[in-house]
């Protein structure tokens, strides 16, 4: 149990705040919105309570000076307030799922700092710079901040998008995304991201440049089988330039794997796995190179082949596989096409699933998991495809 019989909760802002206070019944003994100028003076006109705010830039200051009166003043994320929000998103209803979340001994609270420490932290904390993959449009930005040595972050659109649902933002225009997005950031925290190679990332313009021309080559032969033949003829020197420039690209891919000693002792180990080609290989070291110093869980989720549990209560709905990178996913799907038909592991285990009644795809899914199992494995210990071990 608290040790305090008055719970209060207060949105802070720049001019206005909100506050929702309780007692330990949950009775409502304050719901209202005060100025600047007299938040403290109706705080202190308030029996002690344990009062809760978001963590924001100037939480640690209102927190120190509500502690002065004798609260108990408790700094929490935003993440653990959005549950307990009820209603629409306004300042009241804020400061009534603050309050509400402060209650809670799940909450986990944030160290409110000296004004010392805070100084301190101005100095040697690292900014956090976040910016949405736009598809290679953010990358200039991204060469400016690497060279600029400021810590920075490749937002998926995704989650930004998800975060704006969370807190109820739904309007939309250039200024409002960059707050969005700051906002994200700093609720957030997502994880710092690290500029790749330079190999690493002309190997991730190949592979996808690769598969670009074969879509090209593929809309091409498809328009040739129903074109007349007047026009059809137009098409045989596209196809042949396309084919020469897939080619190129592929020698660029080969060259690039022989000229790096890592990738290629990596390329030797995923081309002895049947199945696995010199694009899948490609593939696999240029968009996962964290394979083979992660979990095989991770190494599962990452890729987007980890099946995500559906569970309420008595419900148990089918499980499913979302997210990861999509990429990877959609050539390891292609070489598990193939190795089911080459490799005698993946082959009997497809089987087996089909006579045990899975559908073919879960069957498809099933040994694609069991695949990237193998591969991180293999590369995790330096070792060849060995198709005994496999079968353990």
């Amino acid at each position: 149990m608290s040790d305090y019989s008055y719970f209060c909760g207060i949105d802070l802002a720049k001019n206005h705040f909100s506050l929702h206070a309780v007692d330990q019944n949950g009775k409502v003994i304050l719901h209202k919105s005060v100025t600047r100028s007299k938040l403290l003076t109706t705080i202190a006109n308030m029996p002690l309570m344990r009062i809760g705010v978001e963590a924001c830039g100037g939480a640690h200051y209102w927190a120190r000076t509500l502690n002065k009166l004798g609260h108990d003043a408790r700094i929490m994320a935003v993440k653990y307030v959005v549950p307990y929000r009820t209603k629409g998103k306004n300042d009241l209803n804020d400061a009534v799922a603050i309050c509400e979340a402060v209650q809670r001994p799940s909450t986990r609270f944030v160290p409110v700092k000296s004004p010392e420490q805070q100084a301190i932290l101005s100095v040697h904390r690292p900014r956090r710079v976040v910016i949405e993959a736009t598809g290679r449009l953010e990358m200039p930005f991204i060469f400016a901040c690497d060279k600029a040595k400021l810590p920075y972050v490749i937002a998926n659109p995704l989650h930004v998008k998800r975060f704006a649902g969370t807190i109820g933002r739904r309007a939309k225009n250039d200024r409002l995304d960059a707050a969005l997005i700051a906002h994200f950031g700093e609720a957030i925290q997502p994880k710092l991201t690290q500029l790749k190679s330079e190999n690493i990332r002309l190997m991730s313009d190949l592979v996808p440049r690769r598969n670009q021309l074969l879509s090209m080559q593929t809309m091409e032969k498809n328009r040739q089988q129903i074109l007349p033949q007047s026009l059809a003829s137009s098409i045989k020197p596209i196809l042949t330039a396309l084919k020469n420039q897939i080619a190129k690209v592929e020698e660029k891919i080969s060259k690039l794997i022989d000229t790096c000693p890592e990738y290629q002792a990596k390329n030797e180990i995923l081309q002895s796995m049947p199945g696995i080609g010199k694009i899948a290989s490609a593939s696999i070291i240029s968009n996962v190179p964290e394979l083979g110093f992660i979990t095989n869980k991770q190494a599962s989720s990452l890729i987007g082949v980890a099946p995500i549990t559906r569970e309420s209560g008595r419900l148990k709905g089918k499980r499913m596989i979302q997210g990861g990178r999509a990429q990877v996913r959609t050539v390891l799907c292609m070489a598990m096409m193939s190795a089911i038909q080459c490799n005698t592991v993946f082959k009997a285990t497809y089987e087996r699933l089909l006579a045990a009644g899975k559908p073919k795809k879960l069957a498809i899914v099933a040994c694609m998991r069991k695949m990237v199992v193998i591969l991180n494995s293999m590369l995790r210990d330096g070792v060849m495809w060995d198709k005994d071990s496999a079968k353990n």
